[in-house]
């Protein structure tokens, strides 16, 4: 936009794409979210079913909720060093707990809502903390003085440069940080990941899945083991 500034109307198009591009995305994930708050914990908590009036109406008010829910987190932004930043933070802190949860539904049989649930939410809480939660240390920037280099396009005699060079400004040292808060946030995505899938594992064995499971729901691989067992507990049934 400010390049072609100079240019009447583009500024305005440029600005009227982006909002446009980023509320049809904001629109359909906020509308995925109420729909699925609605279906999955607030209908089964409720003795009645609800009519399709009620329905309507609170949808409505969880997409007003987790609208003003985003434009609050928005104000987070400021604290972003940049966009690219920015986006991996969020996805790291969001999609790392998300990406363990599928994993464990996926991949681990055993584990159940009441084992899974609870580690992504401890592991979510947890990629906050360390993502938002504390004071980040100045991201150590490389010189770009050319002072002492000693190659030279022009032709003149050479000479080797010996000196030394000074600051009077003191470079923060990064022990006055807290360890977690100097990690990089490529690092979120694994960190999430990893404690939903520990969590989750570890509460399997307080809260294991007693449920017949059904192996089309699995990986392949998974859904395959499952079916040889089922397979073998039948005949032996049988016999």
């Amino acid at each position: 936009a400010d390049y072609l500034s100079d240019y009447k109307g583009v500024t305005g198009l440029f600005i009227a794409g982006v909002l446009s591009g980023s509320l049809s995305t904001l629109s359909s994930s906020i509308n995925s979210l109420a729909a699925v708050t609605l279906e999955d914990y607030i209908k089964p908590c409720l003795r009645e079913p609800l009519s399709p009036t009620r329905a309507a109406v609170l949808t409505k008010a969880l997409v007003l909720f987790y609208g003003m829910a985003s434009i609050g987190f928005s104000f987070l932004a400021e604290l972003m060093d940049g966009i690219l930043q920015a986006s991996l933070t969020v996805f790291g802190v969001v999609g790392g707990p998300l990406f363990g949860l599928f994993t464990l539904g996926m991949i681990f049989p055993f584990t159940s809502q009441n084992s899974s649930l609870p580690s992504f939410i401890v592991s979510l809480a947890v990629g906050l903390w360390i993502g938002f939660g504390g004071p980040k240390p100045p991201i150590a920037k490389l010189s770009m003085s050319m002072d002492l280099c000693d190659n030279s396009t022009l032709p003149s005699t050479y000479y080797d440069t010996v000196g030394s060079v000074s600051t009077e400004e003191k470079l923060q040292s990064n022990d006055e940080y807290f360890y977690l808060y100097e990690l990089s946030y490529m690092w979120y995505t694994l960190i999430g990941f990893s404690i939903t899938l520990v969590l989750g594992c570890l509460g399997s064995l307080v809260y294991p899945e007693t449920k017949k499971l059904d192996p089309s729901l699995f990986s392949p691989v998974i859904g395959r083991i499952l079916r040889a067992r089922s397979t073998s507990s039948s005949e032996k049934l049988d016999h």
